[in-house]
């Protein structure tokens, strides 16, 4: 069932410019919250802040030095509030913070941080692939209202230190009516813990010819 799904998990930051966005919270922030639809294009990294704050309504706390020249990613489809935050975060050498369930605090992520970070083993990588792959395509194939297999679906899923699906975004192509079944389907999953050292998120695209090639779902 595994091979319903491609899997692509990123390159190392030893390939060179990898950034890694930690988003720690006692209590999962933002867990609960309902995914939002967000449009944000790529801008000055304050002005990005400033919009993500309005429509979370998270209270985003940073020095104005930490932002000044950067410019954010695009943030474009159904997210959860920190997945929106690490794709617009991505490649700043910023850290988001929970200090409490509504307020976030950046900072920047040390260098010396980022660039002693060990690569995953690429065994070790490669079970936690499977696994992760099985259990989604598990839990998609338990929805038929999904049709699975009928569309093009594509999701980048983090993976959280209880060892289940944090923040994830899903896009279905022509049909994006399933996406927010697809997210139930999947947030909160349990799916084993991620490989020390392994980079996130994991993309995972689901097409019509992978599905009818494995026989779909059983």
């Amino acid at each position: 069932m595994a091979a319903l799904l491609s899997a692509t998990w990123p390159l190392w930051a030893a390939q060179g410019g990898l950034e890694r966005v930690h988003l720690a919270a006692p209590a999962a922030p933002g867990r609960a919250d309902p995914p939002h639809t967000f449009a944000l294009p790529s801008q000055p990294l304050h002005q990005a802040l400033q919009q993500y704050s309005r429509q979370t309504r998270l209270s985003v706390f940073y020095e104005t030095t930490l932002v000044a020249g950067k410019h954010s990613r695009p943030v474009q489809g159904v997210y959860t509030a920190p997945a929106a935050l690490a794709e617009l975060l991505a490649d700043t050498a910023l850290a988001a913070r929970f200090t409490s369930q509504r307020t976030i605090v950046l900072t920047a992520e040390p260098a010396v941080a980022r660039m002693t970070k060990k690569p995953p083993e690429p065994a070790a990588l490669q079970q936690f692939d499977a696994v992760l792959r099985a259990r989604i395509a598990h839990a998609l194939c338990a929805r038929p209202g999904l049709e699975l297999g009928a569309h093009r679906m594509a999701l980048r899923v983090w993976v959280d230190r209880d060892g289940r699906i944090g923040p994830l975004q899903v896009r279905v192509a022509g049909r994006p009516q399933l996406e927010a079944g697809a997210y139930a389907a999947l947030a909160g999953l349990p799916v084993g813990r991620l490989p020390s050292g392994a980079a996130e998120p994991a993309v995972m695209v689901v097409t019509p010819e992978t599905v009818r090639r494995h026989g779909g779902c059983p």
